[in-house]
């Protein structure tokens, strides 16, 4: 699929950069969620989250981090309904088109207070690019796994 050139309003503030090319088979994105991680299974990017920031990182830690710390309340620990961390598996190829033409750029991410990561986060820029993130294999981590 050829990805479409960005108009300006596309093009995300300074801060973003790009994040490195893939160099092995294939580039993971983790994306944490309170709840109904198995949802984002299904559909790893919604067409709301495009131009949002701090959506989903290349470290799953920083994953780790949203579920735990961006609300305690909302943390579902068991359960139909219970959160985690997802994570797409973006191919090479698939990766470098994205990362070549602006279409998914990452910052830096310090984490939820108290602001104890040295990570980044990710934005995606249209809806193209979402669509073909979310079309790659997804595999999910529940929160009651997961043995931080």
């Amino acid at each position: 699929m050829a990805l479409r050139p960005l108009r300006p309003d596309e093009v995300p503030p300074p801060i973003w950069r790009d994040p490195p090319r893939c160099t092995g088979v294939e580039m993971c994105i983790f994306r944490g969620v309170q709840s109904n991680v198995r949802l984002v299974q299904i559909q790893f990017l919604r067409p709301q989250d495009v131009g949002s920031g701090g959506l989903m990182s290349r470290d799953p830690a920083a994953a780790w981090d949203t579920v735990y710390k961006h609300s305690a309340n909302a943390l579902v620990r068991s359960g139909p309904q219970e959160g985690g961390v997802a994570c797409a598996h973006i191919p090479m190829a698939v990766w470098n088109d994205l990362v070549a033409v602006r279409h998914l750029v990452e910052r830096p991410y310090r984490g939820w207070f108290p602001y104890e990561l040295n990570s980044t986060e990710m934005r995606v820029n249209t809806p193209e690019a979402a669509a073909l993130i979310s079309a790659q294999r997804v595999t999910i981590e529940l929160v009651s796994a997961h043995r931080p």
